[in-house]
């Protein structure tokens, strides 16, 4: 083979190899950054737009991401105040109202997508992954029903479900 050969084939291929890699875009995790309460309105969004594939998705990549949520306090830390760094969700809940309902539950139904994403790795007596998973499923649930809370007396009721869940979730997987 000549040296002219050579050259043409290894131009060819590294152009190839540049076409793929520009073809494959960025991933999914660097379009998230690293600003978690704007990935999770972000999955709130797709959420009220009806795309749960795309929540699940990117709620696998958040988890991912070390830099988005490292340990699972991270992720609890959304419903602290907005001026504690959270998204005010406690807060919301606390004074859900027909108004906010569907807003509130979204950020709701986004955390039980993370939650669950993120899992639980270290089953010990009650704390196994089932119980985990129920608990996202009940939060996803009392979410949903937040989300069709037409009065501020529905709202109120569907927004204590929603924090009974987390009550009931943190008697067993909170540490004191």
């Amino acid at each position: 083979m000549t040296m002219k050969t050579r050259l043409l084939l290894a131009g060819i291929a590294l152009a190839g190899i540049a076409a793929f890699i520009l073809s494959a875009g960025p991933s999914q995790a660097s379009f998230l950054g690293d600003d978690l309460p704007a990935v999770v309105k972000k999955i709130a969004g797709e959420i009220k737009k009806g795309n749960a594939a795309e929540a699940k998705k990117l709620s696998a990549a958040t988890v991912k991401n070390n830099k988005l949520i490292d340990e699972m306090s991270d992720l609890m830390h959304m419903y602290r105040p907005t001026d504690k760094g959270g998204l005010g969700i406690e807060n919301d809940l606390k004074k859900a109202n027909a108004k906010n309902a569907e807003e509130v539950a979204n950020l709701v139904r986004a955390m039980a997508e993370l939650t669950a994403a993120k899992g639980w790795a270290e089953p010990k007596g009650k704390r196994t992954k089932k119980a985990w998973n129920d608990f996202a499923d009940e939060m996803r649930s009392a979410a949903d029903g937040l989300a069709k809370a037409k009065t501020d007396k529905a709202a109120t009721e569907a927004a204590g479900k929603v924090l009974n869940s987390c009550t009931r979730c943190h008697s067993v997987f909170k540490d004191s």
